[in-house]
Parts: C-alpha cells; structure tokens; sequence
C-alpha cells in the first residue's frame, strides 16, 4: 500500500510539474512575441518618421526659394502648374505619413499595455530639499485614439530616457492670463522628438491639463481653465489630464521633479489601486 501510493504520488508530482513548465514556456512564448512586435512596431515608427522628416525637407527647400529662383522655374503659366502639383504632392504624402505614424503608435501602446487602458504616469515632487519634503500628482493619460504618437512618445521618454527626472517646473514669464508650470531646457535627439505636432480638437488645453511645448520634451501644466481666446488658439499636443494632487502645483512658483514612472493601475476610475 506504502508503495502504491508514494507511486501514484511521484506521478501527480511529475504531471504538475510539467504543467508548470508547459505554462512556463507559454507565457515565454507569448512574452517573446509582445517583444518582436514591438521591435517591428519600433522599426516602423523609425522609418517613417525617417521617411516624414525627408519629406519635411524638400518641402522647405521647395517653399524657400527666392523670388528670383521662383522666376526662373516659372517662365509660363504650364511650370507654375507643375511647382503646384509637385508641392501638393509632397503635403499629400506627409500627411499620409502622418496618419501612418498615428497607427503605428496606437498599435504599439496596445500591444504593449492592452486595449482597455494605458497606465497613469505619476510625478514625485521635491518640494523642500533640505526637509526632503515630497508630494505627488497623478496623470490619466489621453484616450489612446486622441494623440496616439504623443502618448507613445511620452511613455518612451519616461520609461526609457527618464528625461523628466530631476527637471524643474517653473511659472514662465509669458503667462498672462492662467496660472502654469512647465519644463524648460530639456533636449532630446531630434529623431526622439514628435515628429509632427499632433492635436485634438476634443483633448486641447484645460485646467489640469498636461500638453508639450512644440514637439517636446518640454511640457506645460494648466492649472486654470483658458479662456475662450486661448482655447481657440491653441494646438498644442496634449496627451494627459492630472485626477489627483493638482492642489500640490498650486501657489507653486518653482519646482523640482524628483521621479516620473509609469504605474499600472486595476479595476475601473473610482476604485482604482495604483502600482
């Protein structure tokens, strides 16, 4: 009896063992596939932002050119035509690179965080150095068919460059009419840049509002509601929405980001637990 059951144990043994190790390798499997996708995804968005800033080139030189130039290439009605065509051409093609470039972006923020939510981004500030004073606040990123490319690009830089750790907020000069804090001085390659300004008319400037200055790094925090004026002219990429501790950057005239990370967060707005 002793035996027969330490058998039929060490065979239960086996067999759960194996089962761990089958589903070991599949979720390795699948891990590896997320991975080589996103390098594709990656590769891409390389290309054609590659692709884009040539464009963007022979654009300006084409649009450059001195009257004198423009003389000389127009003699008649037919050549105007043609420069017409060709610059009309060159727009064509950079927009649909553009909306390539979109695509691409969404389609790597949901193979890489799932197609119900992007995480939140949370910022740690260093109110008092001496003290070691620290608060926080919390950003819900833009719905991920706003401003795809700009969440995306955001996400690399904290992730991957932490290019805002460490960077200062600071009240600029220029703000007249709403109180804001943005960054100033931070550089990337341009290749990490936006690669075009990517606005939405429904995800634009408001109180609490988080958007890039040109094509970043550089961002600004609203901490009012504009006002009609400024809403009308804005357009701006803007890709998250601060849903806790803004109270923390009021009345700031200057402050340090400690830490920028990206958290995970579960469940749905009003009971989420965050990472």
């Amino acid at each position: 009896i002793l035996i027969g059951t330490r058998t039929r144990l060490t065979k239960q043994i086996q067999v759960t063992t194996q089962h761990y190790i089958n589903e070991q390798d599949s979720l390795q499997s699948e891990l590896d596939l997320q991975l080589r996708l996103s390098h594709e995804h990656s590769s891409k968005i390389h290309n054609l932002e590659d692709s884009n800033s040539k464009l963007l080139k022979k654009l300006h030189e084409l649009t450059r050119e001195s009257s004198s130039d423009v003389q000389k290439r127009v003699t008649d009605h037919e050549n105007y035509d043609k420069l017409e065509v060709e610059e009309e051409h060159i727009l064509h093609r950079i927009d649909v690179n553009h909306m390539h470039i979109k695509l691409s972006g969404r389609d790597r923020l949901r193979q890489t965080y799932g197609y119900e939510m992007l995480p939140h981004v949370s910022f740690h500030l260093l109110v008092d150095e001496e003290e070691e004073k620290r608060l926080s606040f919390l950003v819900e990123l833009a719905p991920i068919d706003s401003n795809p490319h700009a969440i995306d690009r955001v996400l690399r830089w904290v992730i991957e460059d932490r290019i805002w750790d460490n960077a200062q907020l600071s009240e600029p000069r220029s703000a007249r009419h709403q109180q804001q804090l943005q960054t100033t001085g931070l550089k990337v390659p341009t290749t990490r840049e936006l690669a075009f300004l990517e606005h939405h008319q429904g995800y634009g400037r408001a109180k609490g509002r988080l958007c890039l200055v040109g094509k970043g790094p550089n961002f600004v925090v609203y901490l009012n509601d504009p006002t009609p004026e400024e809403e009308v002219k804005t357009n701006e990429s803007c890709f998250g929405q601060v849903i806790e501790g803004l109270e923390h950057l009021k009345g700031q005239a200057n402050v340090k980001l400690d830490r920028v990370k990206v958290v995970k967060r579960y469940g749905v707005k009003g009971s989420t637990q965050y990472s």
